[in-house]
Protein backbone atom coordinates (compact mmCIF):
# COMPACT_ATOMS: atom_id res chain seq x y z
CA UNK A 1 0.00 0.00 0.00
CA UNK A 2 1.34 3.45 -1.15
CA UNK A 3 0.52 6.55 1.01
CA UNK A 4 0.51 9.77 -0.53
CA UNK A 5 1.06 12.87 1.34
CA UNK A 6 0.12 16.33 -0.55
CA UNK A 7 2.73 18.82 -1.16
CA UNK A 8 2.86 21.42 1.77
CA UNK A 9 2.14 24.56 0.11
CA UNK A 10 4.75 27.27 0.91
CA UNK A 11 4.19 31.11 1.02
CA UNK A 12 6.32 34.13 0.82
CA UNK A 13 7.73 35.78 3.84
CA UNK A 14 10.25 38.88 3.94
CA UNK A 15 12.54 39.07 6.64
CA UNK A 16 13.85 42.96 7.32
CA UNK A 17 17.69 43.29 8.93
CA UNK A 18 19.73 45.83 9.92
CA UNK A 19 21.36 48.17 7.63
CA UNK A 20 18.36 47.75 5.55
CA UNK A 21 18.84 44.07 4.16
CA UNK A 22 15.81 41.90 3.59
CA UNK A 23 15.51 38.41 3.09
CA UNK A 24 13.17 36.82 0.88
CA UNK A 25 12.25 32.88 2.31
CA UNK A 26 9.20 30.47 2.39
CA UNK A 27 7.01 29.19 4.79
CA UNK A 28 4.18 26.54 5.22
CA UNK A 29 0.87 28.67 6.58
CA UNK A 30 0.59 29.60 9.65
CA UNK A 31 4.05 29.81 10.68
CA UNK A 32 6.47 32.88 11.21
CA UNK A 33 9.69 33.36 10.84
CA UNK A 34 11.25 36.42 13.28
CA UNK A 35 15.13 37.38 13.80
CA UNK A 36 15.74 36.31 16.97
CA UNK A 37 19.55 37.75 16.51
CA UNK A 38 21.92 38.73 14.10
CA UNK A 39 25.19 39.86 13.84
CA UNK A 40 26.75 37.08 14.61
CA UNK A 41 29.19 35.38 11.23
CA UNK A 42 28.57 31.52 10.62
CA UNK A 43 25.83 30.46 13.04
CA UNK A 44 25.90 26.40 13.20
CA UNK A 45 24.16 24.42 15.58
CA UNK A 46 22.23 25.60 18.67
CA UNK A 47 21.86 23.76 21.91
CA UNK A 48 19.77 24.40 25.46
CA UNK A 49 21.82 23.69 28.70
CA UNK A 50 21.28 21.67 31.87
CA UNK A 51 20.05 24.95 33.38
CA UNK A 52 17.57 25.69 30.01
CA UNK A 53 19.92 28.76 28.73
CA UNK A 54 20.47 28.66 25.27
CA UNK A 55 24.05 27.78 23.67
CA UNK A 56 25.49 28.16 19.64
CA UNK A 57 28.65 27.95 17.76
CA UNK A 58 29.71 30.09 15.40
CA UNK A 59 32.77 29.29 13.10
CA UNK A 60 33.05 32.43 11.58
CA UNK A 61 33.81 31.71 8.18
CA UNK A 62 34.12 29.42 5.40
CA UNK A 63 38.20 29.32 6.16
CA UNK A 64 39.75 27.11 7.99
CA UNK A 65 40.61 29.20 11.08
CA UNK A 66 40.72 29.60 14.87
CA UNK A 67 38.39 32.52 15.94
CA UNK A 68 35.30 30.42 15.86
CA UNK A 69 32.95 31.03 18.87
CA UNK A 70 30.62 29.72 21.09
CA UNK A 71 27.50 32.17 21.84
CA UNK A 72 24.95 32.38 24.91
CA UNK A 73 21.79 33.66 24.29
CA UNK A 74 19.91 35.22 27.07
CA UNK A 75 17.20 37.41 28.22
CA UNK A 76 14.36 36.54 25.48
CA UNK A 77 12.12 39.39 25.60
CA UNK A 78 8.42 37.86 23.91
CA UNK A 79 7.25 41.55 22.82
CA UNK A 80 10.23 41.91 20.78
CA UNK A 81 10.74 38.19 19.44
CA UNK A 82 14.74 38.80 20.34
CA UNK A 83 17.77 38.35 22.56
CA UNK A 84 18.05 41.29 24.66
CA UNK A 85 22.08 39.76 25.53
CA UNK A 86 24.07 37.69 23.35
CA UNK A 87 27.81 37.16 24.97
CA UNK A 88 30.50 35.27 23.82
CA UNK A 89 31.19 32.20 26.19
CA UNK A 90 34.40 30.81 24.73
CA UNK A 91 36.41 31.92 21.76
CA UNK A 92 39.37 31.20 19.49
CA UNK A 93 38.00 28.04 18.64
CA UNK A 94 38.79 25.92 15.79
CA UNK A 95 35.81 25.72 13.73
CA UNK A 96 33.51 24.78 16.62
CA UNK A 97 30.43 23.35 14.53
CA UNK A 98 28.66 21.80 17.53
CA UNK A 99 28.57 21.81 21.51
CA UNK A 100 26.67 19.26 23.11
CA UNK A 101 25.55 18.99 27.04
CA UNK A 102 25.83 15.39 28.57
CA UNK A 103 25.72 14.47 32.37
CA UNK A 104 28.41 12.16 33.03
CA UNK A 105 28.74 10.54 36.24
CA UNK A 106 26.49 13.00 38.27
CA UNK A 107 28.53 16.24 36.50
CA UNK A 108 27.19 18.07 33.80
CA UNK A 109 29.81 18.79 30.71
CA UNK A 110 29.93 21.01 27.74
CA UNK A 111 31.34 18.84 24.32
CA UNK A 112 32.90 20.91 22.35
CA UNK A 113 33.17 19.41 18.63
CA UNK A 114 36.26 21.20 16.45
CA UNK A 115 38.00 20.25 13.32
CA UNK A 116 40.90 18.45 15.14
CA UNK A 117 39.73 17.33 18.24
CA UNK A 118 36.40 16.82 20.62
CA UNK A 119 37.03 18.24 23.95
CA UNK A 120 34.62 18.77 27.36
CA UNK A 121 34.38 20.74 30.22
CA UNK A 122 32.55 20.60 33.17
CA UNK A 123 29.62 22.73 33.42
CA UNK A 124 28.12 24.38 35.94
CA UNK A 125 24.71 26.52 36.57
CA UNK A 126 25.39 29.57 35.07
CA UNK A 127 28.39 29.79 33.85
CA UNK A 128 29.31 33.05 32.09
CA UNK A 129 32.39 31.87 30.23
CA UNK A 130 34.05 28.56 29.71
CA UNK A 131 35.74 27.58 32.70
CA UNK A 132 37.69 24.29 33.86
CA UNK A 133 40.36 21.87 32.72
CA UNK A 134 40.08 20.78 28.92
CA UNK A 135 39.66 17.26 28.57
CA UNK A 136 40.77 16.19 25.03
CA UNK A 137 38.59 12.51 24.28
CA UNK A 138 39.57 12.31 20.65
CA UNK A 139 41.97 14.00 18.21
CA UNK A 140 41.28 14.06 14.34
CA UNK A 141 42.89 14.80 11.34
CA UNK A 142 42.75 18.65 10.38
CA UNK A 143 44.89 19.09 7.45
CA UNK A 144 43.58 20.01 3.74
CA UNK A 145 42.55 22.82 1.63
CA UNK A 146 40.18 25.06 2.44
CA UNK A 147 37.11 23.82 2.54
CA UNK A 148 35.44 27.29 0.98
CA UNK A 149 37.17 25.07 -1.79
CA UNK A 150 35.47 22.07 -1.53
CA UNK A 151 38.96 20.19 -0.56
CA UNK A 152 38.01 18.78 2.44
CA UNK A 153 35.19 18.64 5.59
CA UNK A 154 36.05 20.33 8.71
CA UNK A 155 33.05 19.88 10.71
CA UNK A 156 32.46 17.46 13.57
CA UNK A 157 29.09 16.59 14.47
CA UNK A 158 27.59 15.39 18.06
CA UNK A 159 24.85 13.60 19.47
CA UNK A 160 24.21 11.09 22.36
CA UNK A 161 21.97 8.26 22.97
CA UNK A 162 21.98 5.35 25.56
CA UNK A 163 24.95 6.56 27.32
CA UNK A 164 27.22 7.16 24.28
CA UNK A 165 28.31 9.94 22.77
CA UNK A 166 28.31 10.15 18.48
CA UNK A 167 30.94 12.10 16.42
CA UNK A 168 30.89 12.58 12.47
CA UNK A 169 33.93 13.01 10.50
CA UNK A 170 33.65 14.14 7.21
CA UNK A 171 36.19 12.45 4.07
CA UNK A 172 38.92 14.47 3.14
CA UNK A 173 37.44 14.89 -0.46
CA UNK A 174 34.84 13.61 -2.71
CA UNK A 175 36.50 10.34 -4.19
CA UNK A 176 39.22 8.72 -2.58
CA UNK A 177 40.82 6.34 -0.69
CA UNK A 178 41.49 8.16 2.78
CA UNK A 179 44.79 8.03 4.48
CA UNK A 180 43.20 7.66 7.78
CA UNK A 181 40.20 5.30 9.19
CA UNK A 182 38.44 8.29 10.98
CA UNK A 183 37.58 9.61 8.00
CA UNK A 184 33.98 9.60 6.00
CA UNK A 185 33.10 7.85 9.96
CA UNK A 186 30.71 8.12 12.59
CA UNK A 187 32.18 7.35 15.87
CA UNK A 188 31.52 5.69 18.90
CA UNK A 189 32.54 6.42 22.35
CA UNK A 190 31.83 6.41 26.42
CA UNK A 191 31.11 9.77 27.78
CA UNK A 192 35.05 9.93 29.19
CA UNK A 193 36.29 9.47 25.46
CA UNK A 194 37.41 5.68 25.72
CA UNK A 195 36.10 2.49 24.08
CA UNK A 196 36.19 4.58 20.66
CA UNK A 197 35.28 2.66 18.08
CA UNK A 198 33.47 3.36 14.02
CA UNK A 199 29.54 3.20 14.39
CA UNK A 200 29.36 3.80 10.54
CA UNK A 201 31.78 4.04 7.62
CA UNK A 202 31.17 5.53 4.08
CA UNK A 203 29.74 8.57 5.36
CA UNK A 204 30.74 11.32 3.68
CA UNK A 205 30.03 14.04 5.31
CA UNK A 206 27.14 13.85 8.18
CA UNK A 207 26.14 17.24 9.47
CA UNK A 208 23.83 17.33 11.91
CA UNK A 209 23.08 13.51 13.10
CA UNK A 210 20.81 13.28 15.83
CA UNK A 211 19.29 9.36 17.39
CA UNK A 212 15.31 9.32 16.55
CA UNK A 213 13.61 6.10 17.78
CA UNK A 214 16.36 3.64 18.37
CA UNK A 215 17.65 4.85 14.83
CA UNK A 216 20.43 7.43 13.93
Amino acid sequence: MYHVHAQTKLYPHRISLKKGVELNLTVPKGYNIVVAAEGLHRLRFLAKSPDGRLFGTDMHNLDDNKEGKIYLFEGWDNASKQFTKVSTFAENLHNPNQVLFYTDKGKDYIYIAETDKLSRYEYHKGDKILTGKQQVLANYPDYGLSYKYGGWHLTRSLAQHNGKIYVSVGSSCNACIEKESVRATIQEMNPDGTGQRIFASGVRNAVGIKWVNNTL
